[in-house]
């Protein structure tokens, strides 16, 4: 078998007939093979967004005066809709869901208790309910400061036996 001899490429050749010791210099610099990103500028704060005080404003159908509503985070808004209280603006929706021939009469039931709520202190209360419970604030519509305080009490008590059970089986 016969070997086939090797050939070298130029800059091979270039580099063997140099002496031995001997320093070329700097290696030129090869073109790059693709573009540079630019780096990364620092990222920017979003400006604060301007405080608007929010004004009770009269409900357009009753004239009643609408409350101020928390959104979560410090915000406020009106309760209602558009230019409408809770109470007017959900009576459309109330007698649809009633008129329909397909709701469950759970439902209807609901419906029906919520259309007789009234405004007070801005916001939907319903005289008959059982305020400062679950029920009130669910099957009634009453959002009365007790009511509503019961609800955020039954949210924020839910899934606490759960979570404290997994820890115990974790620990």
């Amino acid at each position: 078998m016969v070997e086939r001899p090797v050939v070298l490429s130029e800059r091979a050749l270039k580099i063997l007939s140099e002496p031995a010791g001997f320093d070329p210099g700097p290696t030129p610099k090869m073109p790059r093979t693709r573009e540079v990103r630019p780096k990364k500028l620092p990222r920017q704060r979003k400006p604060k967004p301007v405080v608007v005080e929010v004004v009770p404003i009269p409900c357009v159908d009753c004239g009643e005066l609408r409350a101020l509503a928390s959104t979560g985070i410090g915000k406020k808004r009106l309760s209602g809709h558009s230019d409408r209280c809770e109470v007017c603006a959900d009576i459309d929706r109330f007698k649809a869901t009633i008129a329909d021939p397909t709701t469950k009469t759970h439902k209807v039931t609901r419906c029906r208790r919520s259309l007789q709520r009234v405004l007070r202190d801005g916001r939907a209360y319903h005289p008959d309910a059982p305020h400062g419970t679950i029920n009130g604030y669910e099957m009634y519509g009453c959002r009365c400061e007790a009511c509503r305080e019961s609800k955020s009490a039954a949210t924020a008590h839910y899934g606490r036996p759960l979570r404290s059970a997994r820890e115990k089986v974790a620990a």
